[in-house]
């Protein structure tokens, strides 16, 4: 879907992020892409990069944009994941990152940036990356990495249960504005 016609909105939490007006859906599951994951209009096709749902509110939160984070809000979107499942890429893009630390003190927990030929970034996080692809273009579906356990960094709390397993995608415009994935990604 395109951002041609942008405008501020406000989320649940306080976040801003560019609202995406137009209702243009050629870049919907189905059109046809290239090697950048371009739809034939040219605006990228986005996907879901685990195939299950945004998680809901477990003990440590809730994983839409805008949910509550203590003394901020959540600034992308939580997509369900396996650990060890295959994390696909939610765009065409170029792979900018691979991110070795998430956390200082969670060295484990990694990530992936990709930059489209438009200038969304994405950021994705608790995902073991495929190193191989750093500087490589990959298409929407692409396999970037493996969804990692965050029992390993989110321990289960006692009475209250453990943190759904997730990969934490985050997406800014081309012109750095953070974007609602649930905007972009059907």
């Amino acid at each position: 879907k395109s951002q041609t016609q942008e405008e501020a909105k406000q989320s649940p939490g306080g976040l801003q992020f560019a609202e995406n007006t137009n209702t243009n859906t050629a870049t919907d599951a189905g059109s046809s892409t290239g090697e950048t994951g371009a739809a034939t209009d040219g605006e990228p096709d986005w996907r879901n990069p685990t195939g299950r749902p945004i998680r809901g509110c477990d003990a440590y939160g809730c994983g839409e944009p805008g949910a509550s984070r203590g003394t901020r809000v959540h600034r992308g979107a939580d997509y369900v994941a396996k650990p060890g499942q295959d994390v696909q890429a939610p765009v065409g893009g170029k792979v900018t990152r691979v991110v070795e630390a998430v956390y200082n003190d969670a060295p484990q927990m990694k990530g992936v940036v990709l930059e489209t030929p438009s200038g969304y970034r994405v950021k994705l996080f608790y995902v073991e990356p495929n190193r191989n692809l750093l500087g490589r273009w990959v298409g929407p579906g692409a396999t970037v990495g493996k969804a990692q356990d965050l029992s390993l960094r989110y321990p289960s709390i006692p009475g209250r249960g453990p943190m759904t397993n997730h990969v934490h995608i985050e997406i800014r415009d081309p012109k750095g504005r953070l974007v609602d994935p649930r905007d972009l990604i059907p």
